[in-house]
């Protein structure tokens, strides 16, 4: 695919594009650009991409939001840490992960349908 296709199709510039390749740029892209990157050149393996050994497939971030992803990212990061406050302790921690594991596993649905792009 011709880098002014690829660049339009991603949102990027042919620069940026070029920059990329030629490894000038310096922070990796985000996770929400390499999917677009991938599913333009029709890649199935992020790894393609980033050239890792360790398999990530795209199919891994594909599909609807899963209707209880909102209520585990706020189990797991709707807290707030004010200079006034205490440390969280480890229990409270471990509850809200539990809190959170209990709410994905109560779903029906497989763990494809779970995982969205991106929650970063």
């Amino acid at each position: 695919m011709a880098r002014p296709v690829l660049a339009a199709q991603v949102g990027r510039s042919v620069e940026w594009l070029k920059a990329l390749e030629n490894g000038r740029i310096q922070r990796a892209p985000s996770l929400e650009l390499l999917l677009r990157i991938a599913r333009v050149l029709d890649l199935d393996d992020l790894a393609t991409l980033t050239g890792d050994e360790h398999a990530v497939p795209v199919t891994v971030f594909a599909g609807e939001r899963h209707a209880a992803l909102t209520d585990v990212q706020a189990a797991l990061t709707d807290y707030r840490i004010r200079s006034s406050d205490r440390p969280v302790s480890i229990e409270h921690l471990d509850e809200r992960l539990r809190k959170a594991w209990r709410i994905r596993h109560s779903s029906r649905t497989t763990a494809h349908s779970w995982v969205h792009c991106c929650p970063a």
